[in-house]
């Protein structure tokens, strides 16, 4: 499971909060030039928070009450473009 072995990492959060704030950086400001680039900033950012929420209610990670990344910043860009589900290339 990669959470579990995301979460023996030192301060894994931070990167994983630096990552999903700079797709929403990129989201926002258009920096993406083909679909599939805009697709897969869609597909990390919400993995990406799943990853940075505790398991338990008793668990220390809370990406709702963490301060490192605007929650209401991701509702506004999931709620005009939602996250596509995987394409499967199957002939």
């Amino acid at each position: 499971m990669p959470r579990l072995s995301l979460v023996s990492l030192r301060s894994f959060d931070d990167v994983i909060a630096m990552i999903v704030n700079l797709c929403a950086q990129c989201m926002e400001e258009e920096r993406y030039v083909l679909p599939s680039e805009k697709n897969g900033l869609l597909r990390v950012m919400p993995y990406g928070l799943f990853l940075m929420d505790g398991e338990g209610p008793n668990s220390q990670l809370n990406v709702f009450k963490s301060k490192k990344v605007n929650l209401p910043r991701f509702a506004k860009l999931f709620k005009a473009r939602p996250p596509a589900p995987p394409v499967s290339r199957s002939c």
